[in-house]
């Protein structure tokens, strides 16, 4: 393979630097490792690196240097963290983060990692430019959006703590439900559109499933539509944010096709190697013609079952598939012994700390 690209190398330790120089050096025609954070900065600007790779020997916060690098490369450059464990990295988990390497790292690990990331960077650099820059404009729209629904939710919920009278309460507190929807709407867009620029690139984080799912049904306008069986802790390692998004498209498709009746029962198990979440609905009648349909990344599907008066969010589930996928898992459609059907999300687990 012809040798292209820079790889610049930060706060690695000597052992670190002398495994990534070994491994990546036919892959890549520059390897540099710099003196400092400002020396790297300054590398970054102009003709950008294909990859950073940042270990914990430089910075005082290797977090900020990350997300400075982020700034001046946007999504020109892969960013590498090489840690000792992904605890060590917790700080970074809404950040700028590509991946996570944790020792120990062997040079085959290493290498297809970074090959990885720059494939999928050139991916994006390439075709797909002006689909990916449509898309990040939909996003930054959408957290537009948010801020004037943020005010109405505060709003809400401070009349819905007042005691005035019940009707003025219970008004309030539709009010706060109905503006939580569609914040969750529109971030089920936001991730709808990152499967034009994302690929695979998720952070791979210790995560506590069961608390996520907690934390997400405990919201305004799902905590009275929603059952959590109680259980014990599940950890994996995965990426939070795009998670706790797919768990979010899941139980408002699920919500809308309960025809917003009853409570939908949530449960987190481990089954062999994986993490799953289970949730299910007697009242749900959908087959798997409409779980296709919802799978369709296009959005024709959710086009034809709207148009079909199905009652489902026009973002589908396609974005919480391909996160399953990305964690080594799936989702599925199945229907339940005693009527009704359940969406299955099945993501591969941490070993056991």
């Amino acid at each position: 393979m012809q040798a292209i690209g820079r790889v610049l190398f930060a706060g690695l330790s000597p052992q670190e630097s002398e495994l990534a120089y070994a491994a990546l050096g036919d892959d890549f025609h520059t390897l540099l490792t710099v003196r400092d954070g400002a020396e790297l900065l300054e590398l970054c600007e102009g003709d950008p690196p294909d990859v950073v790779l940042v270990g914990e020997h430089g910075a005082d916060d290797p977090g900020a240097l990350c997300r400075q690098v982020r700034a001046r490369t946007q999504l020109r450059t892969a960013i590498i963290a090489v840690a000792r464990s992904f605890s060590d990295y917790s700080e970074l988990l809404e950040g700028p983060l590509d991946d996570v390497i944790c020792d120990p790292v062997d040079g085959a690990q290493l290498l297809a990692r970074v090959r990885a990331r720059r494939q999928g960077l050139h991916a994006v650099q390439g075709g797909g430019a002006v689909l990916h820059q449509r898309s990040v404009a939909v996003r930054h729209l959408a957290h537009d959006v948010r801020s004037p629904l943020n005010a109405i939710f505060l709003l809400a919920e401070m009349l819905a703590q007042e005691d005035i009278n019940p009707d003025i309460t219970q008004d309030a507190r539709d009010i706060l439900e109905s503006a939580d929807m569609a914040s969750g709407l529109l971030e089920g867009l936001s991730g709808l559109m990152r499967l034009d620029s994302e690929d695979d690139q998720l952070s791979r984080l210790r995560l506590d499933l069961s608390a996520a799912v907690h934390k997400i049904c405990g919201r305004p306008f799902l905590r009275n539509h929603t059952l959590v069986d109680p259980g014990g802790q599940v950890v994996l390692l995965g990426d939070q944010r795009a998670i706790s998004q797919a768990l979010g498209d899941i139980l408002i498709n699920a919500f809308f096709l309960s025809e917003r009746k009853g409570r939908l029962r949530v449960r987190v198990s481990e089954e062999g190697p994986f993490a799953v979440v289970r949730v299910a609905h007697p009242g749900i009648t959908a087959g798997q013609d409409v779980f296709r349909k919802l799978l369709d990344s296009t959005g024709t599907g959710t086009v034809d079952l709207r148009q079909a008066h199905m009652s489902v969010s026009a973002v589908g589930l396609s974005y919480a598939a391909h996160v399953a996928r990305m964690h080594g898992g799936d989702l599925s459609w199945v229907a339940l012994p005693e009527g009704g059907h359940a969406a299955v999300l099945r993501l591969v687990r941490s070993p056991a700390p």
